[in-house]
């Protein structure tokens, strides 16, 4: 039996009371590129979050999936040290999503982020 992505409870939750929404099945992929191809959707048209650490805090980056991150471009803009999350921090913040999935509106599922 093949493994389908499913939602998190905390955003279904939030989604289901405010927004018209449509949920696309699919098997878990290794990146928002490839969930794009297999949702059969434009990878401009697919938002992914990239979990960021500046200043001993947390910032999310959200671009479209076939865009990528350019941390020296980000690290010029916001004047200081910019990194890339741990997977193990992402799977502390967001603890009812899929390991590697992360949330574009985050603030209704990140526990313990500062903003």
């Amino acid at each position: 039996m093949e493994a389908i992505m499913t939602i998190a409870p905390t955003l279904q939750k939030y989604l289901d009371q405010n927004i018209t929404y449509e949920v696309i099945p699919h098997e878990p992929t290794m990146s928002s590129m490839r969930t794009a191809e297999v949702c059969h959707i434009s990878g401009d048209r697919l938002a992914k979050g990239i979990v960021l650490i500046r200043d001993g805090g947390y910032l999310l980056a959200v671009l479209p999936a076939s865009h990528h991150i350019q941390l020296p471009e980000l690290r010029t803009q916001l004047g200081g040290d910019v990194s890339l999350a741990k997977e193990e921090e992402i799977t502390h913040l967001f603890a009812d999503c899929a390991p590697g999935a992360v949330p574009v509106d985050w603030h209704l599922l990140c526990a313990g982020c500062h903003y």
